[in-house]
């Protein structure tokens, strides 16, 4: 999961938009997730 916790971060930074809601790293990593395992 420490891979995806960075990606993570690394796209919240790159797209500040995605922290105006609260617990946006978690939808992200979710988001993440789905796109890897497709």
């Amino acid at each position: 999961m420490d891979y995806l916790d960075n990606v993570a971060r690394n796209f919240t930074k790159k797209y500040p938009c995605y922290l105006i809601p609260n617990q946006s790293e978690d939808k992200i990593k979710a988001f993440l997730t789905d796109r890897v395992k497709t």
